[in-house]
């Protein structure tokens, strides 16, 4: 999107080293054009997307290849490849506010690409997930591709009330032009006053203090900034695109725009 902060920040961390674009693709059709030029490195996949970019490469990582969503495309010995790095992005994010990952349990709200690639880390890592979701079938379909690991993830049916993590994988509190989504909050302010968990965390970055942490900061809890899961999922997207990125000029821009958060190697 045009008003996304993404691209910014994508050529703060990159530096001068490549020239970064953003494109609003129209229909699936535009996305098979653009991949196939050879003059670019890789390419960053959202939403409604994510899906229908792994038919046009090689799944290349354990998410992608059991969720079949990807964020990422790259080329890897003269081959298109894919790979999601949201949900292990967003999981480092939490590790350095001080998540601790072994025999946790967390909720998250929203079962799409980004919520389900996060429940995923969360699972394969050693943790236990409940998710919630007005589309049931979504949330079944997520747990029918698990296979062993499908005993460590749950439907949340609002009684359980208390979690090492809760956090919003879904649209609501998102600034969109036009629109009071920003006010939103992915359940009833007064049904999230009720949750116990020591972490709140955001999977959306602009407003940089959402809503829904607002609520997890007066409930006590630690707040991870959504912009923590956009740095490091790009990290590990320029990763894969053979890139180093540069945290000093990242920590630079993200202070020039007053978001307070600070990442190191």
């Amino acid at each position: 999107s045009k008003y996304s902060i993404a691209p910014l920040l994508w050529r703060s961390m990159l530096r001068l080293h490549i020239n970064y674009f953003t494109y609003n693709v129209h229909s699936a059709k535009a996305i098979s054009e653009i991949i196939n030029d050879k003059s670019f490195l890789g390419f960053n996949v959202a939403k409604p997307y994510k899906k229908y970019a792994c038919k046009l490469a090689k799944p290349d990582d354990d998410t992608t290849r059991a969720l079949g969503i990807c964020n990422t495309i790259y080329r890897k010995d003269n081959q298109l490849c894919c790979a999601n790095t949201d949900g292990d992005g967003c999981l480092d994010g939490m590790k350095l506010n001080g998540f601790k990952l072994a025999g946790s349990e967390t909720l998250i709200l929203g079962c799409g690409g980004a919520g389900a690639s996060l429940a995923f880390a969360l699972i394969k890592n050693g943790g236990s997930v409940w998710i919630f979701d007005s589309d049931v079938q979504k949330t079944k379909l997520f747990l029918s591709k698990l296979g062993k690991k499908r005993s460590k993830a749950h439907i949340w049916n609002k009684h359980k009330l208390n979690f090492d993590a809760i956090v919003n994988a879904t649209s609501a509190g998102m600034k969109l032009l036009g629109t009071k989504n920003h006010l939103r909050t992915p359940l009833p302010k007064s049904f999230l006053k009720k949750l116990i968990a020591s972490f709140f965390v955001e999977m959306n970055y602009n407003p940089h203090k959402t809503v829904f942490l607002k609520v997890g900061e007066k409930n006590g809890a630690t707040i991870v900034l959504g912009i923590y899961m956009l740095y490091f999922q790009a990290r590990k997207a320029a990763e894969l695109f053979g890139l180093r990125s540069s945290i000093s000029e990242f920590n630079r821009v993200v202070r020039s725009m007053n978001i307070p958060i600070k990442v190191s190697a």
